[in-house]
């Protein structure tokens, strides 16, 4: 079983070619902006399922919380201190990293602040917000807020 929670665009053939095993059903949860393109032969030969579901509410939340931890399923994170949050971002746009989720670990960086008060987020210089476009589909609120 693979839960795809990815909102931004990616390759789904690959998921289910190079990751699901036979019988294995990927099921699509995030929402990518444009449309997806599966190969056929990557969900039939080996049998696969590829499914789609609405995150759902609180009980479905609880019972798949439930599920994960009775089977011993849990999510691939990389943790961070929040002063990485830059040099992340950049792993992500530019898939140099095999980590696909990073959580800040408040706990560490406020154990960081308390002991470093000069502490800040460290600058990435691949990342450069006058080259950053809002998505067409995005909303705005308020209008001023999209400096960039």
């Amino acid at each position: 079983l693979i839960i795809d929670t990815i909102s931004a665009d990616h390759d789904i053939s690959k998921l289910l070619s190079s990751y699901l095993k036979s019988q294995g059903i990927l099921c699509l949860v995030g929402l990518p902006a444009n449309n997806i393109s599966v190969t056929a032969g990557n969900v039939v030969f080996g049998r696969k399922t590829f499914a789609g579901s609405n995150i759902g509410g609180i009980q479905e939340t609880q019972d798949m919380l439930d599920f994960c931890a009775a089977h011993s399923v849990f999510p691939g994170v990389q943790l961070i201190d929040a002063k990485d949050v830059n040099h992340s971002l950049n792993a992500l746009a530019t898939n140099s990293t095999d980590a696909r989720r990073f959580v800040i670990c408040i706990k560490d960086t406020l154990a960081t602040i308390g002991t470093n008060p000069t502490w800040e987020v460290e600058d990435e210089p691949a990342i450069n917000p006058a080259n950053w476009h809002v998505h067409p589909n995005a909303v705005i609120h308020p209008p001023t807020a999209n400096v960039h």
